[in-house]
């Protein structure tokens, strides 16, 4: 899969909190890709609540606007896909970056 990065519209309430190996919690959603090679796709991707280092983050929204990451994961039983969602405010906004580029 070149591409690794799409977005997407959450289309379902969150899941049960899961536990994660590392001592961090997540949800399960699905959301719909809205753009790429999996545009109109469906798929059940991963957000975490609960990192590692203990840092809470919010779960989604059904309608919420997010960006999934898509890697592929090998194992015993072979090639797997594995969607991790990123809300948008997880990350600074470009205006943001450019405001303190210029100072």
């Amino acid at each position: 899969m070149n591409q690794s990065e799409f977005k997407g519209i959450v289309v379902s309430s969150p899941s049960k909190v899961l536990d994660k190996s590392n001592g961090g919690k997540y949800v399960l959603h699905v959301v719909e890709i809205t753009n790429g090679v999996l545009e109109g796709q469906r798929v059940t991707a991963q957000r975490t609540i609960l990192n590692k280092d203990g840092e809470d983050k919010e779960s989604c929204i059904e309608g919420e606007e997010v960006t999934i990451h898509a890697t592929i994961a090998e194992n015993e039983n072979g090639r797997k896909p594995f969607f991790e969602i990123q809300k948008n405010r997880d990350v600074a906004a470009d205006e943001d970056l450019l405001k303190l580029l210029a100072a």
